[in-house]
This record gives structure tokens, sequence and C-alpha cells, in this order.
């Protein structure tokens, strides 16, 4: 069965400041949409399979589970509810930075 997937505005922001990162910081604009396309796809893929992603470190520091998908060096963290059939991403950040668990929301999305 198919899962409904959204993109929180907070997610939304920090995958694009990141892509902006790659073209105006590191010059890199074909990288940069690569790596849109990328994690485009990434969370596309989660309409099908939303539990194929590992819990995160983040995922401790919430009352809800929190999972993960690996693009390239950078996580999209997001959370799954059965119930409602939906995939709420909740965050994005770059594997080499720390995780940052009081920027995602305190509660379950939706």
């Amino acid at each position: 069965m198919s899962y409904w997937v959204e993109v929180t505005p907070e997610a939304q922001e920090e995958i694009d400041r990141y892509v902006l990162y790659l073209i105006n910081e590191q010059q890199a604009p074909e990288t940069a949409l690569r790596m849109l396309h990328r994690i485009e796809a990434e969370i596309a893929s989660l309409v099908t399979f939303p539990h194929a992603g590992f819990r995160p470190p983040e995922d401790g520091h919430r009352d809800y589970l929190i999972r993960c998908r690996l693009v390239d060096h950078s996580l999209v963290l997001y959370h799954v509810d059965d119930d409602a059939k939906k995939v709420f991403v909740i965050g994005f950040r770059h594997g080499a930075r720390l995780p940052h668990p009081e920027q995602l929301p305190k509660d379950p999305p939706g």
C-alpha cells in the first residue's frame, strides 16, 4: 500500500539552504542540481518504502520514531504515521553536521 509524503516547510528550507550552499559557496551548480534530484528521488521512494530507513541519532530525543535515508553524505529525516498512511519529512542535514534534535518538531507531525 502506498503512503502519502509531506515535506514540512522546515525540512524544505534546510534542503533549499543546502542546494544554495552548493551553488553559491561551492560554485557547483551542476552538483547542486544532481543532489537536488537525488534528494527528491529519495523522498519520492518513501511512498512505497517508508520503513526502509534507519534510526538516526536524533531518534532518541523525541517521543516519536524518527527514521532517515542517506543521500550521498546527507540525511533525510522523517516520521512514518502508519495509521494515516503518511510520511512526514521533518529534517535534512549533511552527515558531517552534528545532530540538532531541538530543531525537529517536539510532537509527531500530522
